[in-house]
């Protein structure tokens, strides 16, 4: 492909500082083969002092977890004949008691569960946030819509999935994580509750008056606070050059530096068109270019896949153009209504930039 025009991209990321959607951003392409851009622009924090944004800074990733983590883990097992796409969630976690949602009705968003419940008011434990969570009052055991008949992106597919993870194989998320994904794919910089020493390198978000700090290392999605800062649906903490490597995955069928990683059918699965009859476009974990696709913008491929994070991160992987594109910003510092109208449009008019050099 031809040089990216760097010039078009930092115009539009400095027109967003200027305009205030986020204090910092670090944006990132790759082929197949290399890292092609992977620059910072203005600052990791504001308060309490200005500090700028480096290339390596490590961002809360919210729900850019689903996909990186949850979704990864997911179709490993199904590699390894630990269980399948459609059996029934209540046969991993028995307190769903709804034999008709499947595992694949979770990580395509057609459960017909409701998009979000509160587990973080009152107690914050991990075992009472999860009592809370299967209690008979709660809409977790009772569905909008039934399974397969629309498309409600739902935190609670992804909490769901990862007590899935932890009962099936016995071993915490983030060690499987740990374990399947970071060491296997050098990702060194990426960790749920990452370590004290890191602190320094972590944009921080919100100013968090129900916690009564700036958070730093501390997921800021409530829910998974609640549940101890590890969940299927948030908690990832990473660097867009660890994200790098996992792309590499994605646009190489499966393999990193020439290692099977995953098989070229399961990558295949993450933009297959499951939903095409129902209201929005789905693969198995990621959501897929088209006409609602706000984040993506109008260049990318009928075949391209992706994913953005409350926080305001985004990841859109182009296998038809052999691209991965990563945007992080940290737009929720220091308050969490801050660039939310903005961000969207941002992530779309980078991503437009970068494959406008291909059109």
């Amino acid at each position: 492909m031809g040089k990216i025009r760097e010039e078009k991209v930092d115009e539009i990321v400095k027109e967003e500082l200027n305009q205030g959607t986020f204090p910092g951003a670090v944006v990132l392409l790759r082929d197949q083969n290399e890292v092609l851009f992977h620059r910072a622009y203005g600052s990791r924090a504001e308060v309490p002092e200005e500090k700028t944004m480096e290339a390596d800074t490590i961002f809360d990733l919210a729900s850019l977890t689903k996909v990186v983590v949850t979704t990864t883990l997911a179709i490993k097992l199904v590699e390894d004949g630990i269980w399948k796409l459609h059996d029934p969630l209540s046969s991993y976690v028995a307190e769903f008691d709804r034999s008709e949602v499947t595992l694949f009705n979770l990580l395509t968003h057609t459960s017909g569960l409701v998009p979000w419940v509160d587990l973080f008011s009152g107690k914050r434990g991990r075992e009472d946030s999860l009592k809370k969570l299967f209690t008979d009052k709660w809409p977790v055991l009772n569905p909008v819509v039934p399974p397969g008949e629309r498309v409600i992106y739902s935190d609670l597919n992804f909490i769901l999935l990862g007590i899935a993870l932890k009962r099936i194989t016995g071993t915490d998320l983030d060690d499987l994580a740990r374990n399947e994904i970071f060491e296997p794919l050098n990702m060194d910089n990426s960790s749920f509750n990452p370590p004290d020493r890191l602190n320094e390198r972590i944009a921080p978000t919100e100013k968090s008056s129900r916690r009564n700090t700036i958070l730093r290392g501390e997921v800021h999605d409530e829910n998974c606070y609640a549940l101890g800062g590890v969940s299927g649906h948030a908690g990832l903490f990473s660097t867009a050059g660890d994200l790098a490597n996992f792309l590499s995955v994605l646009l190489n069928g499966g393999e990193f530096n020439g290692k099977r990683f995953i098989s070229a059918g399961s990558v295949r699965l993450f933009n297959r068109n499951f939903t095409s009859k129902l209201n929005e476009n789905r693969g198995l974990g990621w959501k897929l270019q088209g006409e609602e696709t706000e984040s993506a913008g109008d260049l990318l491929s009928k075949t391209s896949f992706g994913h953005t994070g409350f926080t305001g991160g985004s990841i859109w992987v182009d296998p038809l153009e052999s691209l991965g594109i990563i945007i992080l910003t940290n737009r929720v510092h220091p308050e969490r209504s801050r660039g939310q109208d903005r961000i969207n449009d941002f992530r779309a008019r980078v991503n437009n930039v970068i494959l406008g050099e291909l059109t």
